[in-house]
């Protein structure tokens, strides 16, 4: 493991936004234009693409990358991953709470884990939103393209509309601000890297009680020792 505090400012700041060692190159980068530049690629298929050849808008397959991405820098920014820290077991939802106070806008800041909790936790396992009640009201999520995210009410019915491309726009002013305090501050620097450097180095062993997952291991090696490449599919 990298103990990010003995580094001096320049190894940080190359290690974090010049470097190219790593597996997946520059590692901010990875961050802003690999997985943001993912999501870019959809809305300007959607937006500017053949709209004869598109089928659906992205309503919930855009939520989810957005959500993966505030996983990520949200870990990246407290300094802390599931492969740090193992007692008290690592909680996404404390970093995403302190991620979206700093950087997000308007009213979504004061309610982080409600978002978090009804988007995130719905449609990243099931592919569909999570409905969520207090006391007698009940909180619907609804994705969309026009117009402005907004939270009506309907008798007990509170629906939190989330307007796609709005979404995004928060998110990536999210991480351009967090890239301008992370330039310049050596705490998120150090914390950064902590993180980072957890999940780059990490290899997780595959243990004999594992049966299934070993013997598939076990099967995958025996193929590979009669041919150096087989076919996956």
């Amino acid at each position: 493991m990298i103990d990010a505090s003995k580094m001096n400012d320049t190894q940080r700041v190359n290690y974090i936004f010049d470097d190219e060692t790593g597996p997946i190159g520059k590692r901010f980068s990875w961050l802003k234009s690999a997985l943001m530049g993912d999501v870019q690629t959809f809305e300007n298929t959607v937006q500017l693409g053949n709209q004869s050849l598109i089928v659906g808008g992205g309503n919930l397959s855009v939520p989810i990358l957005i959500c993966t991405g505030l996983e990520l820098a949200s870990a990246l920014y407290v300094g802390d991953t599931s492969y740090i820290k193992k007692v008290p077991k690592y909680d996404a939802t404390t970093n995403v709470e302190q991620f979206i106070n700093e950087f997000f806008t308007g009213r979504a800041r004061q309610m982080p884990l409600l978002i978090w909790d009804g988007v995130r936790n719905g449609i990243d396992h099931l592919f569909f939103p999570k409905p969520l009640q207090y006391s007698n009201y009940i909180i619907m999520f609804t994705f969309y393209r026009g117009g402005e995210s907004q939270v009506t009410i309907t008798n007990n019915i509170i629906e939190m509309r989330i307007e796609i491309s709005e979404l995004f726009q928060v998110f990536r002013k999210a991480i351009e601000q967090y890239e301008t305090k992370l330039k310049s501050e050596a705490d998120l620097q150090v914390k950064f890297i902590t993180a980072w450097d957890s999940f780059e180095s990490y290899i997780r062993n595959i243990d004999p009680s594992e049966k299934q997952k070993f013997g598939e291991a076990g099967y995958l090696i025996g193929e590979l020792v009669r041919a150096n490449t087989v076919k996956l599919f």
